[in-house]
């Protein structure tokens, strides 16, 4: 992590040529089609447990960001939907995989088709932190798949789909991609956000430095940790306390004349140590130490209604 700091403020030394009206920052126009397109690749290594095998997770979408108003000169109104989703989840431990490739698994070809018809409404400060997501988790829990599917399956596929897409999703994006600037004219900042890890809301501490290249492009670059949090997951019956820890670095580009994303890449480790509760076989109080790794590649850009 320090070598990482070294760099960041090495570049920070020798930026080249920064314009004296550089202030990073958003200037968005009304009317126009912005988008953002994630792709999360996730392993997840357990150490113990009765499972073997790591747990892996590629999640792949097209936020599509239609700005309808801007309210005041501090807040933005988009029109938002879902487009080129995938979810890829394969747990080979407890035989558990859920794939939209998959020809077998129309089901889930099914609700995604469904996810992607939903239209739902994001307010995002000026400073690009969305404060507001509505109709978006109840539009998910409505889903229907086209023929009769059993109860447990349409409930693990919904629930799926609201910790992939859903609210809490979403406020974890807007943390990593879009929250990017304060009310310093400072080409550093420090910032605290909510990210969601396992539907438990988790601190989030960034430093962020400004890099301009031109009038076309500048760079957000920064270190992230993640404040240590506990929570409880319920697996196969049973409780698991969980205290996690980690860190992220970030690498960003961003237009210069709106500050929206380009492209980017966050590298993100995750500590986690659980204590097993009430579980049929396994004693309690065994801990179980998990190690998450993933990486986000980002873009984004505007396109025309015609696309």
């Amino acid at each position: 992590m320090f070598r990482i700091a070294a760099v960041i403020l090495l570049f920070l030394i020798f930026l080249p040529g920064i314009s004296q009206d550089f202030h990073p920052g958003y200037s968005l126009q009304v009317g126009t089609n912005y988008y953002i397109d994630q792709e999360l690749l996730q392993t997840t290594r357990t150490q113990s447990f009765e499972y073997s095998g790591d747990i892996s997770l590629d999640v792949k979408f097209r936020l599509n960001m239609n700005l309808l108003k801007s309210i005041g000169d501090s807040t933005y109104l988009f029109s938002a939907r879902y487009s080129k989703t995938e979810l890829n989840y394969s747990s080979p431990g407890n035989g558990y995989a859920i794939s939209r490739m998959k020809s077998d698994n129309s089901s889930l070809n099914a609700y995604l088709e469904g996810l992607e018809k939903i239209n739902f409404n994001i307010w995002m400060t000026d400073r690009g932190k969305f404060t507001v997501i509505t109709k978006l988790d109840s539009a998910i829990s409505k889903l229907q798949h086209r023929t009769s599917i059993e109860p447990v399956k349409h409930e693990n596929i919904t629930g799926t789909l609201r910790e992939a897409f859903g609210k809490n999703a979403l406020v974890t994006l807007s943390a990593n991609i879009t929250h990017l600037y304060g009310d310093t004219k400072m080409l550093q900042l420090a910032q605290s956000d909510t990210i969601f890890i396992n539907a438990t809301p988790t601190k989030l501490s960034r430093s962020l430095y400004y890099q301009y290249i031109n009038t076309e492009t500048f760079r957000v670059q920064g270190i992230g940790i993640i404040e240590e949090t506990n929570g409880t997951l319920n697996i196969d019956g049973a409780k698991l306390v969980t205290t996690m820890e980690g860190k992220h670095t970030f690498d960003l580009l961003c237009d210069t004349q709106s500050g929206w994303i380009i492209e980017g890449i966050m590298k993100q480790n995750l500590h986690q140590v659980s204590v097993v509760e009430g579980h049929d076989t396994l004693p309690d109080g065994l801990k179980i130490p998990t190690i998450v790794e993933s990486e986000y590649n980002f873009a984004g850009g505007t396109i025309e209604k015609s696309e």
